[in-house]
């Protein structure tokens, strides 16, 4: 019963520090979900342009 009450006590500060500061965090979801689409953009051209590097190769309809 010990470890539930440890893991109930960490989610709870979790929750805490981050309702505290609820506009940074959502300006970090944002950011990096931003970034994370860039990225995914940037690597989905580079596959589009050079589909044979790395050992793979990609199917043409």
């Amino acid at each position: 019963m010990g470890s539930g009450r440890l893991y109930a006590a960490v989610a709870a500060g979790g929750f805490r520090r981050y309702a505290t500061y609820r506009a940074a965090t959502v300006a970090g979801v944002f950011t990096n979900t931003v970034f994370g689409v860039i990225l995914v953009y940037t690597y989905l051209a580079l596959w589009d342009e050079k589909p044979h590097l790395g050992g793979t190769t990609k199917r043409r309809p």
